[in-house]
């Protein structure tokens, strides 16, 4: 028996063209795009799989943007290692920015949190801060005989803030990001936002690189073949487990040379475009130093 994507929905997930089904199920939510059932999958076979839902996903979001010719990651052979998240104890943190945007938010105690789905279009534009993986993860579920591919999106409920560590490679950031350079006291200023953002959660990790986002887990039991409609319900914490960390601190690695520490603020419920934030104790909190 065959089963549509629009069976699936009967579960309570909601349809979002070329993407695929939302679900939100006790505070956590989680786009599930492509989703394959496999047996007897080598390693090999699953990059190749992996790397044509990629592509598939490249191919429509750049149609979307109307750019005739999208990048294309170097087609790579890893999988990330669980657990992915690795918790910063860097006390003191460093942002590059240009001088308009220091004038403009920074010297007035203004801060701009983003979101993860600001940064994808960016590199479809060419943008040295783009990156179209952002909020996104491919993840593996191993059954006795069989695997699970899903392509997921989460992170849709948190605001980011990133920053370097240290301020080895100054050259490099100050010609990516600007010549300012703003230290900031990373404990105080992670406290302050949570207040200001009033954020259920916040974390302080920092970016593991790769440009392949394949997470890999294990289910016991798997799924009976008459359950198969309902697998994006069934398998949803497990997806959500996996695909939560590695779609907010895993970035490819191109980026490596940022150093990159992210501050990440799940709120109550999806967020929408970047925020503002205005701290009129910013002098605590941050001061530039070039």
């Amino acid at each position: 028996m065959e089963y549509t994507r629009k069976q699936i929905n009967v579960l309570g997930g909601t349809h979002i063209p070329d993407v695929g089904y939302r679900y939100e199920i006790e505070g956590k939510v989680l786009i599930v795009g492509t989703t394959v059932l496999v047996e007897d999958l080598t390693p090999e076979q699953a990059f190749v799989l992996i790397d044509a839902i990629d592509e598939l996903d490249a191919s429509i979001e750049a149609e979307e943007l109307m750019i005739p010719n999208p990048p294309r990651r170097p087609v790579v052979q890893e999988f990330i290692n669980v657990p992915i998240y690795k918790q910063s104890d860097h006390s003191t943190l460093y942002k590059f920015v240009s001088r308009s945007l220091y004038d403009a938010y920074y010297k007035s105690g203004t801060f701009r949190f983003g979101t993860l789905a600001s940064y994808r279009p960016l590199e479809m534009t060419g943008h040295p801060a783009g990156d179209r993986l952002e909020g996104k993860a491919y993840c593996r579920l191993d059954a006795p005989g069989r695997s699970y591919f899903a392509g997921v999106r989460a992170g849709v409920d948190r605001y980011i803030a990133s920053f370097t560590h240290d301020l080895k490679d100054r050259r490099y950031m100050s010609r990516k990001f600007g010549p300012v350079i703003l230290e900031f006291d990373a404990p105080r200023f992670l406290e302050r936002s949570v207040e200001e953002l009033a954020a259920d959660k916040a974390y302080a990790g920092e970016i593991r690189y790769a440009d392949l986002k394949l997470v890999c887990g294990a289910t016991i039991g798997g799924v009976q073949d008459e359950n198969l409609p309902f697998i994006d319900r069934i398998l949803f914490d497990e997806f959500y487990r996996l695909a939560e960390p590695a779609t907010t601190f895993v970035k490819p690695r191109r980026f490596s040379r940022e150093r990159e520490v992210r501050l990440a603020f799940k709120m109550n419920g999806e967020v929408g475009d970047p925020r503002t934030v205005t701290f009129h104790d910013h002098e605590q909190l941050w001061r530039r130093i070039a």
